[in-house]
């Protein structure tokens, strides 16, 4: 049982997304080999570390469907050949779009079933567009199953059609031996010397800076929290295009002595963020008229499992990520005031913070191990390939030639 990722993004680019791909899919049994077009960073030394093999494809594989017959061919060539040489027998396709017109070519030409995997935002953005909304229902209808990351996400592809039987829950999972690492003293000591840290409550966020994320709201929320705790530190960790808005809204505010902001850091200065913080906030909203939404939050895992309660935005897929009352609490993403008071409750109550903090640790453990979810995955796969009759070379023949030639694949 051989697998086939194409994933129009992937390792060594930093993301939610491409971090699922690789927890998931490093854990096969059986061979997988990985075709995308990225080409981020130092990609050729990453590839020739990496556990997996990755086919590194050009625009090709973005494009091919809006290039008429030539394109098609081209594409084609590339995947019949890649899964002949490795004898594929199942496609995953990272995104709906492009990469489930991938496997829809596969499965109409080689009779290769294929799974889609879906992060909600991307069908949202899709849905009502007049040409790629009517790619996406041809990529979804033939899929042997679609992959949704939430509950939220879920319903979300049962609104644009997608059979209930087809749709199967995978969250995202967290690396436990990962966050819970030791970190050497003089490293923590250094941590604090640097930022100005001590023993004041430190509110911490962990995320990419753009309007999503919710970084602006707790700023927002801040002159409530220091009223009660003139001491308390806002921590963010992260880099992105809204940093210089939000450093503008903190001068204005003048929060300057209670928010800093650390940029990009490694892994292992992360580790020492979670661990020199009280709580950790990060208030995920869909923006007005934005198909910009959270699909789950391996984030709040990631605090949970390090020993942090959290107080995170109820908003798309983040209720599957946190539990109201247990793991931390989810808010108003839009009200400074519902922020401030869940922030205020958990820095004047240690045991309240203590107890949700346990809580949600063992609760990420238990049920958001990435074995399980890799697992999972590898169990479907094999369903899916069992109830997938094998072509012939005449059927392969007979299904591939009219799909080559025909003038227009989807009309």
């Amino acid at each position: 049982m051989n697998s086939l990722l194409i994933t129009d993004t992937f390792l060594p680019r930093i993301g939610g997304r491409e971090n699922y791909y690789h927890h998931l899919f490093s854990r096969f049994e059986s061979k997988l080999v990985i075709v995308t077009p990225d080409k981020t960073g130092n990609y050729q030394q990453f590839d020739q570390e990496y556990v997996l093999p990755v086919v590194r494809a050009g625009d090709l594989s973005q494009k091919w469907f809006v290039w008429g017959r030539p394109g098609r061919i081209q594409w084609l060539r590339t995947l019949v050949k890649i899964c002949w040489d490795d004898q594929i027998d199942v496609t995953h396709c990272g995104l709906v779009l492009p990469d489930g017109l991938s496997g829809w070519l596969l499965q109409k030409t080689l009779g290769k079933p294929y799974i889609i995997y879906t992060h909600g935002k991307e069908i949202l953005e899709h849905q009502n567009h007049p040409r790629w909304g009517k790619y996406m229902q041809v990529a979804l209808a033939s899929a042997s199953r679609v992959v949704c990351n939430s509950h939220y996400t879920g319903e979300i592809l049962k609104q644009v059609g997608v059979a209930p039987e087809k749709i199967v829950r995978i969250c995202p999972g967290v690396d436990a031996k990962q966050w819970t690492a030791d970190i050497e003293s003089d490293r923590m000591a250094a941590m604090r010397q640097q930022y100005a840290l001590s023993d004041q409550p430190i509110i911490l966020s962990v995320g990419r800076l753009i309007e999503r994320k919710g970084h602006d709201k707790v700023i927002e929320s801040l002159p409530l929290v220091l009223s009660q705790f003139p001491d308390a530190v806002y921590l963010i960790v992260g880099d992105g295009p809204e940093r210089s808005r939000l450093e503008n809204l903190r001068d204005r505010l003048g929060l300057q002595n209670s928010v800093r902001f650390t940029g990009a850091v490694s892994d292992t200065d992360l580790l020492a963020f979670y661990k020199l913080a009280t709580l950790f906030a990060m208030i995920s909203r869909q923006p007005p008229n934005s198909h910009e939404v959270e699909g789950f939050g391996i984030v709040y895992l990631e605090a949970n499992v390090s020993g942090l309660p959290v107080v995170a935005g109820r908003s798309g897929g983040v209720p599957d990520a946190v539990v109201e009352g247990e793991t931390g609490y989810l808010v108003d993403p839009f009200s400074p005031e519902a922020i401030a008071s869940a922030i205020i409750r958990l820095l004047e109550n240690p045991q309240l913070c203590a107890q949700l903090a346990h809580y949600g640790r063992e609760r990420a453990i238990k049920e958001f191990s990435w074995e399980q979810a890799s697992d999972r995955l590898q169990k479907l796969t094999a369903e899916v390939c069992l109830e997938t009759p094998k072509r012939s070379l005449l059927s392969t023949a007979i299904h591939t030639l009219p799909l080559i030639w025909q003038r227009s694949l989807f009309d």
